[in-house]
């Protein structure tokens, strides 16, 4: 007896859609795998990935040896005057400088320095005062002999001078170095004459001078600006060049 074949039948349909459904999920794969190239390749363009280099030990350099610098030596300030008795000699020399200047005979002061001073109680002070004076001599004017005196001063109630000067005593004095007169070679006088200019117009007539073992102590008179006639000395070596006095 023939067995009756049983076939099962689809519906065109069913294949048709199930055809098109295969084709759109392929069709999206490919459609992935292209972005993903397309994106790879923008992102390698971009943004470039390099290899890390290895890492290095940091370069080493020796620095200079730098010698030692040598200590500072250490220098000792004088101390700071005391100032009253500054204010106190200041005022006593300028005391003396107006004592001592007159206009009958006509006499000025060059110079009055304050020496010392000396505290004779907490209030008064004794001030030892150089002053050197110029008595007019014409046609110019003649360096009398320094003298010390003592102006005693008041500081109870601001500064006040007690009395007049009295004569003191002071180590220190301007006295000139005497040397033997000797007769002097014109080019040393001419040399003489040329370095006193800086002080007005020498008296070559004037000069005169004395030989010691370095060269020559010359005296000359200056005629300043007012007419007023200076004794002055120039030293000078054997060379012609000025120098300072031996002392």
């Amino acid at each position: 007896m023939d067995q009756e074949e049983e076939f099962q039948s689809t519906p065109w349909d069913a294949l048709l859609d199930q055809g098109r459904s295969w084709r759109w999920w392929a069709g999206l794969a490919a459609a992935a795998v292209v972005v993903g190239a397309v994106a790879a390749s923008v992102t390698s363009r971009v943004w470039p990935v390099s290899a890390s280099p290895a890492p290095t030990s940091p370069p080493t350099s020796t620095l200079p040896q730098v010698a030692e610098l040598p200590a500072v030596p250490t220098v000792a300030l004088p101390a700071e005057p005391h100032t009253e008795a500054v204010e106190v000699g200041s005022v006593a020399a300028w005391y003396a400088a107006d004592y001592f200047t007159s206009t009958e005979p006509p006499t000025y002061v060059e110079r009055a320095v304050p020496v010392s001073v000396e505290r004779l109680g907490p209030e008064l002070h004794a001030v030892v005062v150089l002053v050197q004076v110029l008595a007019r001599d014409e046609p110019g004017y003649r360096r009398l002999e320094p003298k010390a005196v003592e102006v005693v001063v008041d500081t109870s109630d601001g500064i006040r001078v007690v009395d007049r000067p009295q004569p003191a005593e002071a180590r220190i004095s301007f006295d000139t170095v005497e040397l033997a007169p000797a007769e002097v070679p014109q080019g040393v006088v001419d040399r003489a004459v040329e370095l006193a200019t800086a002080a007005g117009s020498p008296l070559a007539e004037t000069s005169k001078g004395a030989k010691f073992e370095g060269g020559w102590r010359i005296e000359i008179e200056v005629v300043d600006e007012a007419g007023i006639a200076w004794p002055m000395v120039v030293w000078l070596d054997h060379g012609g060049d000025q120098i300072h006095p031996p002392g």
